[in-house]
């Protein structure tokens, strides 16, 4: 009675065990069938169209490279131009005072008036 107790207890696989079947990456995408000769040729003008798509972008790629180096010269460019424009004003605004401009002039015998200017009144 044991013997049939344990008979009836394991099921019998009489089957072979088989290994888990590798995946083949190309034989998913079948890649052999894109890269044939015949699909080639009859999608020969998409591919060009998509090869000029690329040659595009990449030149659209480089100009916009390009541009942002040029912007980025220009905004430097820019910088040391504001700061030597504030430079000059600082001198300008120096220079242009009353008591400076006395002192330039006096060697030419110019000299500061002391008094009020007079005033003119005209009549209708």
């Amino acid at each position: 009675m044991a013997n049939q107790l344990k008979n009836t207890a394991k099921p019998q696989n009489n089957k072979p065990k088989t290994q888990p079947q590798r995946i083949n990456i190309l034989g998913i995408f079948d890649i052999e069938k894109y890269l044939s000769k015949q699909f080639v040729l009859e999608n020969l003008n998409f591919l060009g169209f998509l090869m000029a798509l690329i040659m595009l972008y990449i030149y659209a790629t480089r100009q916009i490279e390009g541009k942002a180096r040029q912007i980025n010269a220009l905004e430097l460019e820019i910088k040391e131009q504001r700061g030597e424009y504030l430079s000059l004003k600082a001198q300008l605004m120096h220079s242009s005072k009353q008591s400076e401009i006395a002192k330039k002039l006096a060697p030419y015998g110019i000299e500061e008036l002391t008094v009020a200017p007079k005033k003119i009144i005209v009549n209708p």
